[in-house]
C-alpha cells in the first residue's frame, strides 16, 4: 500500500502523518515548494520519498502523486489528518485480505466506505 500526502507548509503536521502511515509499503510526499521545513523533515525519514511539484490545482497534485505510486492500494491523507488505531487495523486487514472495496472516502472526521 502507498501512503500519499500532498503538502505545502506543513512542518507542524508532517511528522505525525508520516508516523501514522508507518505501516505503508511506501510513503510519498508531493510538496508544492513549501517555504518552511516540511521537506527537510519529510526527507529525514528514510522510508519517505519526497517530490516537489508546482501547484496547479488539487487534482493535478493528486494525479501526480498517484503516478509515482508503485502499489495498487493507495491511501491519501492530508497532513493534518490522523488514523485511529481501529481504522489503521481495518486498512491493514483489508489490504492483506485483498478484499475488493469501492472507493474509500475520508472526510475530516470520519471514514465512509462501501463494500462490494
Amino acid at each position: 500500500m502507498s501512503g500519499l500526502v500532498i503538502t505545502y507548509n506543513e512542518e507542524h503536521n508532517i511528522e505525525k502523518v508520516i508516523e501514522d502511515l508507518d505501516f505503508a509499503d511506501e510513503i510519498i510526499i508531493v510538496d508544492s515548494f513549501s517555504t518552511d521545513n516540511t521537506v527537510k523533515i519529510a526527507q529525514s525519514y528514510k522510508n519517505v520519498k519526497v517530490y516537489q511539484y508546482p501547484f496547479e490545482n488539487y487534482a493535478a497534485q493528486r494525479n501526480y502523486a498517484i503516478s509515482l505510486s508503485l502499489n495498487p492500494w493507495i491511501l491519501f491523507l492530508d497532513a493534518d489528518e490522523r488514523l485511529t488505531p481501529a481504522l489503521k487495523e481495518e486498512i491493514i486487514q483489508t489490504v492483506l485480505e485483498k478484499r475488493v472495496i469501492r472507493p474509500i472516502i475520508f472526510s475530516e472526521f470520519r471514514c465512509l466506505k462501501t463494500q462490494s
